[in-house]
């Protein structure tokens, strides 16, 4: 079985499922898709994050122990679309399927075969010496697979290159389903024949010492495939029966799904919360969404026809939205207000937007709280993340992140969760400070988590690591960055860029500015960025090759670098720099060769554009004073620190303030959360409130 983790919102449904009783033969969720064309004795179905492909082992003619080259792979899309029906061919009797590292591992009766993604093609054979009925693959954090012998009553483990018996003996109850869960394996047993069958049970085994923990104290079936529905809950498909089970803390086991005989090694798509069921004896694979039948087909973060921006600074992180048809002057006092929210909690969070709803994060009372609100302004849930940051200046500074129907959010303190978008409820988490052996900063962790596929990136720093990225299903490090020369964090959020082959994580550290491979986690380069208070807090910009960087306080200014791309090294070249931009945290733009962006020492803090090949000073403007800014349909929206809002045309030769109003006075401290305008709406925050504002034209 899989790495893949479900979202603990799908735990109610699953509880309601499991009380409303199920005809035999009929599925209770949703059919999504159902694919048969090329499908052959499926045995399991796997989705990878990475690629975004659905794998699927097929058995073929044969029966499942036949060394007769007539099994393959399939290649399918999430919505399942067969992009090649037989795409890896030669294999016997494929069964179990897991990724790590851009290869596929798959078992083949008595080998281990693995896979590049990438190329389509196998790289690797692995004999395993005695094995008869090698089934299930699981993979941990480290990259060692480990593959299941139902028949020898025994489980692999191939790491670095060495092959060795992880466990072996009666104990094992002839293992099936596999599944690394931190540094437990969770393992399905088949159960034992003979004239007194014996059902198998699901359990854990200790990566370290092998110690067995039963997860179900009694038997339940002829377990095949598992799932992690969140700690300690789990779907586990019965091959035999036909059943999906919902295996609940202490051993409950409820009925969730009954299907034909041959149910076997499930898979599960996070976006659309898809579950992926292989029919074995049907030769189909099935993928059914997990909801009541009462609910809209379309529930996750991501869903279509709402208005999206799923992240700090938009959906590519350059802070230009698609929106079109706005107004491009406003009425003399502003334009309409649609609605105020207020109870969110004090801080400086901005928003994202998904499937209906509306994220931010602030505290309230002596938590750090993520609040869903909808389009309305009305509260839907609020969740705790860990402990209120009350400092000076007091408040939230990171933005939630959607990923599907996932939440991702950092609090100042350092701790990471993970959170069902529509339920708020929790799915992991952890402190990235402790965990990492890392301190704080001064005014506290302000990062908006990045995610990669299948990975949550984020900065610790400190003399450990720097860039860490966790597996964003389940929080497990999938690789560490090494430190860069022991800086702490910056301020900054992180993005991703490719250059020359390269997919790149950039970002700025304490006192430098990085970067790191986001494939492997070396660190690529360190360029150092050093600005009074160690306050880097602006996103690099970048673009062709070049990375602008700026900071505030009047100390480094800007800098325009040029990576040089050798293989897998990277180097960076000083292009230009300039004094006469020190942006403090207010984010930067770059459109059409030009960068826009508020000073704050240099220039008395006006409103800044510099040439991007050049450098050379556009502008500098008073504007609406020194603030933040976003980007739609051909305007600036610039938002200063007190209050003050203006739409400025983005042209290079000029600020021109076309229309300006106020927020409403009230809120205490400054208004630095970063203004987004989406679905026709401008959306501005001060402190506990946040304010929503008609800017689309009318019939638009």
């Amino acid at each position: 079985m899989k790495r893949c983790a479900l979202t603990t919102g799908i735990v109610g449904y699953l509880i309601w499922f499991a009380s409303a009783g199920l005809a035999a033969d009929k599925p209770a969720f949703p059919l999504a898709w159902e694919v048969t064309e090329g499908i052959q004795s499926p045995e399991s179905a796997y989705f990878d994050a990475g690629s975004g492909f659905v794998f699927v082992s097929n058995i073929g003619d044969g029966g499942p122990t036949d060394k007769d080259g007539d099994g393959y792979l399939s290649k399918l899309t999430p919505d399942g679309r067969v992009v090649t029906a037989k795409w890896i061919t030669g294999l016997n009797a494929p069964k179990g399927i897991r990724s790590f590292g851009g290869r596929l591992w798959v078992s083949d009766i008595d080998r281990l075969v693995g896979v590049d993604i990438a190329q389509g093609k196998i790289v690797e054979r692995v004999s395993v010496p005695d094995a008869e009925f090698l089934n299930d693959v699981a993979c941990d954090a480290q990259g060692a697979v480990y593959v299941s012998d139902m028949t020898t009553n025994a489980i692999h483990r191939y790491r670095d290159g060495a092959l060795s018996v992880f466990a072996s003996g009666d104990k094992l109850e002839h293992p099936n389903g596999l599944l690394v869960v931190g540094n437990q394996l969770v393992v399905g047993g088949w159960g034992s024949g003979g004239e007194k069958p014996v059902l198998g049970r699901l359990f854990s085994l200790d990566l370290a010492t092998g110690q067995k923990t039963l997860l179900t104290p009694e038997p339940v079936g002829n377990l095949d495939g598992i799932e992690t529905v969140a700690e300690g809950r789990y779907l586990v498909s019965d091959w035999a029966a036909g059943k999906i089970f919902y295996i609940r803390q202490g051993g409950t086991v409820d009925l969730v799904m009954q299907l034909p005989k041959g149910a076997a090694d499930i898979g599960y798509v996070p976006d659309g919360r898809l579950l992926l069921v292989p029919q074995m004896l049907e030769n189909k694979v099935s993928a059914f969404r997990l909801q009541r039948p009462d609910e809209p087909k379309e529930t996750n973060a991501a869903a279509s026809g709402t208005p999206a921006w799923p992240k700090f600074h938009g959906p590519q992180g350059d802070n230009l939205s698609p929106a079109e048809g706005l107004l491009q002057q406003w009425p003399e006092d502003g334009p309409q207000m649609v609605w105020t929210a207020s109870g969110i909690g004090a801080g400086f969070s901005s928003v994202t937007l998904g499937g209906g709803l509306l994220y931010t994060a602030g505290n309230v009372g002596d938590a750090t709280v993520v609040t869903a609100l909808d389009l309305d302004g009305k509260t839907r849930w609020q969740t705790p993340c860990g402990k209120a940051w009350t400092a000076g200046p007091g408040g939230t500074r990171a933005t939630p992140t959607i990923d599907g129907s996932r939440l991702y959010y950092e609090t100042p303190y350092g701790d990471v969760v993970c959170l069902d978008a529509q339920s708020g409820e929790r799915i992991w988490g952890l402190n990235i400070l402790d965990q990492f052996g890392s301190s704080n900063i001064t005014w506290g962790l302000s990062e908006s988590i990045l995610v990669d596929g299948d990975r949550a990136i984020c900065l610790p720093g400190g003399p450990n690591v720097s860039v860490v990225a966790l597996d964003k299903n389940t929080g497990e490090v999938v690789w560490k960055a090494p430190s860069a020369e022991g800086d702490l964090a910056g301020y900054a959020t992180a993005r991703l860029v490719e250059y020359e082959g390269l997919r790149i994580i950039l970002t700025k550290t304490s006192r430098a500015a990085i970067g790191v491979n986001a494939d492997t986690g070396d660190l690529l380069f360190r360029y150092p960025h050093r600005t009074e208070y160690d306050v880097n807090a602006t996103t690099p910009l970048f673009h062709d090759g070049w990375v602008f960087l700026t900071s505030g306080y009047g100390t480094t200014g800007s800098v325009m670098l040029q990576l040089k791309v050798e293989g897998p090294q990277v180097g960076v070249e000083k292009v230009w720099e300039s004094r006469e931009l020190d942006n403090h945290h207010g984010g930067a733009i770059l459109l059409d060769g030009a960068i826009y962006r508020a000073a704050h020492n240099f220039n008395s803090g006006r409103w800044i554009c510099l040439d991007w090949k050049t450098g050379q000073l556009r502008y500098a403007e008073r504007g609406v004073g020194k603030g933040s800014l976003t980007y739609a349909d051909g305007m600036l929206y610039t938002y200063s620190e007190n209050r003050a809002v203006g739409l400025v045309p983005a042209v290079a030769a000029e600020h021109q303030v076309v229309s300006r109003f106020r927020t409403p006075s009230g809120p205490d401290g400054p208004t630095w959360a970063h203004p987004v305008v989406c679905g026709g709406r401008l959306y501005l925050r001060h402190d506990d409130k946040l304010y929503a504002y008609d800017v689309q034209k009318q019939g638009n």
